[in-house]
């Protein structure tokens, strides 16, 4: 009870300090600019249609490559510095040990990634909020853009017309978390093992520019190597479609690796010196 009383003030010290900390501001900052504007069209169309839009926006914040990348190099911009070592959570390691010290910063950094897939999630909602409609599906709306093909507007029509708009935000949201996870104990763990923070930014930069590699090129085998495309369903096998990768493989396999890293991270940061980090 202690150990977890103790982990908890750590993770709260790291929250407390993000007033303080100059990459949330300019991650929310990009990311409000970014998302907002990859939505513009899709308002005015409602607008001089009059129809309100249904909430289910967060799956077409990936549909441009372009937008996977913003999203995904402020994830990497905000966990470049992982395990987060400073003055003051230097002092927080000497009080509490290594063991509880290193354990509260890789659930602080899973915290973080489920806070940035919630404000991706409502940041259209909230700023569009006299526009919404709370419907059960894609709504008339999102569902006419979707037979529109425009590189202006995101939405994807392969993902409107094969699936649902609850399983979509569903597997969406989770793989979502699961990547941002995947590209924090990267850098997490590649941030302990070597003096150099450049190993796990290069490792994590290369992971995002192959999914614009399989996007420019159109090579669907490379799929099963490029997590990042997996955040979008469009890409993902439907139904009995052979040669690509599924739905379940691939939260599966993000679980998998994500246990993988936590568990390595964790071992390795109990033997290593986080000076050297």
């Amino acid at each position: 009870m202690k150990r977890t009383k103790e982990i908890c003030k750590i993770i709260m010290c790291n929250l407390a300090n993000w007033t303080r900390n100059y990459k949330i501001y300019f991650v929310v900052l990009t990311l409000i600019i970014f998302v907002l504007d990859n939505y513009t069209a899709v308002f005015d169309f409602a607008y001089q249609a009059r129809f309100r839009v249904s909430p289910y926006l967060f799956p077409f914040c990936f549909t441009h490559p372009f937008m996977r990348i913003v999203i995904f190099s402020c994830v990497i911009f905000l966990f470049s510095n992982a395990p987060f070592i400073s003055g003051f959570q230097l002092l927080l390691l000497s009080r509490t040990g290594k063991k509880k010290w290193y354990l509260a910063q890789m659930v602080y950094l899973i915290i973080c990634c489920f806070l940035l897939t919630a404000f991706l999630v409502a940041l259209p909602v909230i700023r569009n909020i006299s526009m919404i409609a709370f419907l059960k599906d894609w709504g008339k709306v999102i569902e006419t853009l979707a037979r529109q093909f425009d590189i202006v507007h995101p939405i994807s029509y392969q993902t409107v017309s094969r699936y649902s708009a609850q399983e979509v935000m569903v597997y969406t949201v989770c793989i979502s978390i699961l990547l941002m996870m995947l590209i924090g104990m990267i850098l997490y763990l590649c941030n302990i093992l070597f003096k150099n923070r450049s190993v796990g930014i290069l490792i994590c930069v290369a992971l995002v520019l192959l999914d614009w590699f399989v996007y420019i090129t159109g090579n669907i085998t490379l799929l099963w190597i490029s997590p990042i495309s997996w955040i979008q369903i469009s890409n993902m096998a439907y139904a009995r479609e052979r040669g690509l990768p599924s739905a379940i493989f691939s939260v599966t396999c993000l679980i998998i690796l994500n246990i993988i890293l936590f568990l390595l991270a964790y071992f390795v940061a109990k033997r290593k010196d986080v000076i050297e980090a």
